[in-house]
């Protein structure tokens, strides 16, 4: 599956050691991923005027300008990454996805 992603990779690293790892509900829970019944929380950066690929969002939770957020299942990752609108595929940005530990390790009040 990896194999097949070009150099530079469209998928970002973080994801990438998310794929390869043995147990990925021990590590999306380390690194605070919103991972669920196979799928995975990311966020895909569109090419210009890029469609989107809905083929293989199975749950989207948001959208701004060319930016998806989206859960997709694991083994669609690489074929996401691979199509023709997409730029580049990784983790959601906790700022703009509102994901993920508060300043300071706090929760919202």
């Amino acid at each position: 599956m990896l194999s097949d992603l070009p150099d530079p990779s469209p998928i970002s690293t973080e994801l990438i050691e998310f794929v390869r790892a043995s147990d990925r509900e021990t590590f999306a829970n380390s690194h605070e991923y919103s991972y669920e019944n196979g799928e995975i929380k990311v966020e895909i950066e569109l090419e210009v005027e890029g469609e989107r690929p809905d083929q293989y969002l199975q749950r989207v939770t948001g959208s701004y300008g060319s930016t998806v957020v989206a859960f997709v299942a694991v083994e669609d990752l690489v074929r996401l990454a691979m199509a023709d609108e997409v730029r580049i595929v990784r983790t959601p940005t906790d700022a703009q996805t509102g994901d993920g530990p508060q300043a300071g390790g706090q929760s919202p009040a």
